[in-house]
């Protein structure tokens, strides 16, 4: 399974899919900045895109234009 991180920033991108590798060694795991979220769905074709809800999604912000990827958007945690 192929997954795409892309969110901002940088940092937080590599911590999730770090995250990702560790807990799950077999999947392919990909980072990309959201400007370029795009070329990297075309490139890559991952299963499964988390991205940032503040950014414009990728694809000119259409959520029709998602329709058929599995997309998951990292939300904050608090304690308590």
């Amino acid at each position: 399974m192929r997954v795409l991180v892309s969110v901002s920033p940088r940092m937080y991108r590599e911590a999730i899919a770090l995250s990702i590798q560790r807990h799950c060694p077999t999947l392919q795991v990909r980072i990309s900045p959201p400007e370029v979220a795009e070329e990297e769905l075309a490139s890559f074709r991952p299963h499964l895109l988390i991205h940032d809800d503040t950014y414009p999604s990728p694809r000119n912000s259409s959520r029709a234009s998602l329709q058929g990827w599995r997309c998951s958007t990292p939300t904050p945690w608090t304690r308590g």
